[in-house]
């Protein structure tokens, strides 16, 4: 057995802190973590109460594999509730900044989708960090898995330890300390985040309906929302509200025009 070289501990560093500011942003306060370390990927899968998604990294002709593993039930926060999905997604998010921030190309990141088991999934040369997002008095533990030596994805930049014959390739092992608020300190320029791509939507409102009238739902059929024509629509970024606004025609194109910052997630 071997432990991640100290260069890719780094890394995975960056990528837990950015990833927690991810969730700063869609939670509307203050995150911090706590007790981050380096866990078996077979552990880390096994957690009971929890739900996975997987993404895939791409920098160029270089790709990585992605999962989160987060609670079902989300982050409770003092604002409200960052539920499952979007708390998965913040922290794919996140971690693809924290490959850039720690000196790495940027990453497209593929839309996560949801992995009901690890039944067909080849953990191979995985890599898990499992950590606590402290949210005031709540708790949510998580953990990222990554490809273990993350040299497909940085174009073989970061040096990799040979795993022992027959041994995993990881162990745990403690991370530098992350028990701080937020992402990037004031001696870390943010200028390296700004090209990552992030996932935004619109909606306009919502409603509900018996199932006897979707049985009998057809071309024709209206439905009641819980919005009146005119109201502002909800801007969301992973799935958290971000800002208010309303519709506009851009050209052929349907856009929105930011009215309101949604308080405490600017």
């Amino acid at each position: 057995m071997t432990a991640a070289p100290q260069q890719e501990v780094d890394v995975l560093s960056m990528m837990v802190e950015a990833a927690a500011h991810a969730v700063e942003i869609v939670a509307g306060g203050p995150i911090q973590i706590d007790t981050a370390q380096m866990v078996p990927v077979d552990r880390a899968v096994a957690c009971a109460g929890t739900m996975m998604n997987r993404s895939h990294l791409t920098a160029g002709g270089n790709s990585g594999s992605l999962i989160t593993v987060v609670p079902a039930g989300g982050l409770v926060t003092d604002a409200g509730i960052v539920d499952a999905r979007a708390l998965a997604g913040a922290l794919a998010d996140g971690a693809a900044a924290g490959i850039a921030a720690a000196g790495g190309p940027v990453c497209q990141l593929s839309a996560p989708t949801l992995v009901a088991s690890t039944a067909g999934l080849d953990l191979t040369g995985m890599q898990a960090v499992a950590f606590d997002l402290l949210a005031g008095a709540r708790t949510a533990s998580v953990v990222l898995i990554v490809e273990a030596t993350l040299g497909s994805l940085l174009g073989g930049s970061i040096p990799v330890d040979e795993p022992a014959m027959g041994g995993p390739s990881v162990v745990p092992a403690q991370l530098p300390s992350l028990d701080r608020v937020g992402i990037v300190p004031a001696n870390r320029p943010i200028e390296s985040l700004k090209d990552v791509v992030t996932r935004f939507s619109v909606e306009i409102a919502r409603g509900t309906v018996h199932v006897r009238d979707l049985v009998a739902m057809g071309p024709g059929s209206v439905f009641e929302l819980d919005r009146e024509a005119g109201d502002a629509v909800d801007v969301r970024v992973n799935g958290a509200i971000v800002a208010r606004g309303d519709i506009v025609v851009i050209g052929k194109q349907l856009g929105v025009r930011i009215t309101k910052i949604h308080e405490g997630e600017r």
